[in-house]
């Protein structure tokens, strides 16, 4: 019996080292197709630069020839009273709407004063209007979205998100307030910001308007703003699979309730298999061993004599080896039990390691 024990335990453990094994191995193949995968970003942004850039050039020639060939008039040092109105982006599908936005973003950002590759950016989260949006986190999603593109397409340098979220926090400010020119630029401020993005995302029904503006966070000037019209459903399908809405704690807490359920919320499918296909094997082959041992049992006790009756050698043999069996079994049994409880711990501990939130993304930006 102590032998089989301990062929147990060397089992349990080989199939938990095999486990961590395989795990590491599929995020080194994950690794690996994301850098497979990198030059093709990197042309696609350097394309999408040189649009910008094109973009940028005709904006400011016909900005030249609106104002004539009058000088040039210096920025004022004060806010104005009426900020420039909304521009609306006519584009079709969701992203091309936003990267036109992003575009829009970038473009009012340099024209600031200044060299904008030595200054840093701020772009707060954007409002939500409606019950949906709040719901949803759709402001969240969006400027996550600009951001995105201003780090990746633009090259800009932005304040990470976890310290505006900070700053915001201890001012004891909503998203709403943000939207206040006067309020972002002091968060601004305290955030080492030339400039801001802030906006907000409104349910008109069928549809959400996305406004979007850049503020000097020292004058308070309103350089651009912009208006997009989104598809509900676009927008719905896109939050759906938003990375910034995910988080390690969310991550782990799903593997506590079904194990690879966390590894699937990171999009790591091959691994939530892996994962699930662990626990429901050894669930499976514990059910299974302790089902034999409690039919080996009852067997036993079925054959077993009354005291004081006469029992055959042969027959005292067999009861001995059922007797044993039904222990080996549920011995089993709690091994893979034990099993288990290690792949379920392991599933927890994997989703919150793999997982993603404020501060694993702006760490992953800053790689760009």
């Amino acid at each position: 019996m102590g032998k089989n024990m301990v062929q147990l335990r060397m089992m349990t453990l080989g199939v938990l080292c095999a486990l961590v094994m395989f795990s590491s191995d599929l995020d080194a193949r994950e690794q690996q197709q994301t850098v497979a995968s990198e030059p093709q970003e990197n042309n696609a942004a350097i394309d999408s630069e040189n649009d910008t850039a094109a973009k940028a050039v005709a904006s400011e020639e016909a900005l030249k020839q609106m104002n004539g060939p009058s000088e040039t008039v210096p920025l004022p040092t004060q806010a104005p009273d009426n900020p420039p109105p909304f521009r609306k982006v006519e584009a079709s599908g969701f992203d091309v709407q936003m990267r036109r936005l992003g575009d829009a973003m970038a473009l009012g950002l340099k024209r600031l004063p200044g060299d904008h590759r030595d200054q840093f950016f701020a772009v707060f989260p954007f409002d939500n209007v409606g019950e949906e949006t709040e719901n949803r986190q759709l402001g969240l999603v969006v400027s996550e979205h600009i951001m995105t593109d201003l780090v990746r397409t633009h090259r800009f340098n932005l304040v990470e998100r976890g310290s505006l979220n900070q700053i915001i926090a201890e001012q004891g400010l909503s998203q709403m307030g943000l939207v206040d020119a006067d309020k972002a630029v002091s968060v601004g401020a305290l955030a080492g910001a030339q400039a801001l993005v802030v906006g907000q995302v409104i349910d008109k029904g069928p549809s959400f308007q996305v406004t979007a503006r850049v503020v000097d966070a020292k004058t308070g000037q309103v350089f651009v703003a912009e208006l997009v019209e989104v598809s509900k459903g676009d927008l719905l399908a896109f939050s759906a699979d938003a990375v910034v809405l995910r988080s390690k704690g969310a991550a782990a807490i799903r593997s506590m309730l079904v194990p690879g359920w966390g590894q699937f919320y990171n999009r790591q499918k091959m691994k939530a298999a892996v994962v699930g296909g662990a626990m429901a094997t050894s669930l499976l082959a514990a059910g299974v061993s302790y089902g034999l041992g409690y039919s080996l049992e009852q067997n036993y006790l079925t054959w077993a004599p009354v005291e004081g009756a006469n029992v055959t050698q042969e027959d005292q043999v067999n009861l001995a080896e059922m007797r044993a069996t039904a222990n080996m079994q549920y011995s089993l049994a709690g091994g893979f039990a034990g099993a288990a409880a290690l792949v379920w711990v392991f599933g927890i501990t994997d989703a919150y390691f793999s997982g993603v939130d404020a501060e694993s993304l702006d760490d992953a930006m800053a790689e760009f």
